[in-house]
């Protein structure tokens, strides 16, 4: 942006920030590419019709497989999950076949016809944005995490709600212990252990 002259970028890798340096005023920048178009080149030869006049060959642009449930900022079905996976939070797209399946026993229930390659793209469940694979990264525009990782803190319930495993840096580890119980509930527990116990003698 200082100097605006064009420049070749060499070995980009799809996805990934690289780093270079122009070739003019030798300012460092950060080079992304974000997504790739390939563009169909027009022939050279002029193309006339039964008039002997110039004819634009009109280019039909190739049918996308639609995919209504893929909407960029709105959450997956069931925020990704399947069947087989229910903490996965995030759908795979296949390059056998270009479809998106929540994971390869999917694809295999659907698109049994041909054999499966690995997919090397994924689309986050709660943003449908698509980015390549990784394993256990967060998602690269919404932030949150893909896959369910275990935890040793309560997080307000939806964490690790065993205080056996729960984290001694937790506060709700310890919680409850000093609290004191009256005589009346006392009293309640230990009439409720003697029926208990009367019923099974019976």
């Amino acid at each position: 942006f200082s100097c605006n002259k064009e420049m070749k970028a060499k070995s980009m890798a799809f996805g990934q920030v690289t780093d270079t340096w122009c070739a003019s005023c030798h300012s460092k920048m950060k080079v992304s590419a974000e997504s790739v178009r390939f563009a169909q080149l027009v022939p050279s030869e002029p193309v006339t019709d039964e008039k002997g006049l110039h004819k634009v060959p009109v280019l039909k642009p190739k049918k996308k497989t639609k995919e209504p449930e893929i909407q960029l900022g709105r959450p997956l079905p069931a925020d990704g999950t399947c069947k087989h996976y229910k903490k996965s939070y995030r759908w795979f797209r296949f390059p056998c076949c270009g479809k998106c399946y929540p994971c390869d026993i999917c694809h295999e229930e659907k698109e049994g016809d041909h054999e499966m390659l690995l997919a090397t793209r994924m689309i986050c469940g709660h943003c449908c944005k698509e980015q390549p694979f990784a394993m256990d990264k967060a998602c690269v525009a919404c932030k949150q995490s893909m896959t369910q990782v275990r935890t040793q803190h309560w997080e307000g319930g939806k964490g690790c709600r065993d205080k056996i495993k729960m984290s001694k840096n937790d506060a709700k580890k310890y919680a409850g212990q000093s609290k004191t119980v009256s005589r009346k509930t006392q009293d309640k527990q230990t009439t409720k252990k003697n029926t208990k116990l009367r019923h099974n003698s019976k």
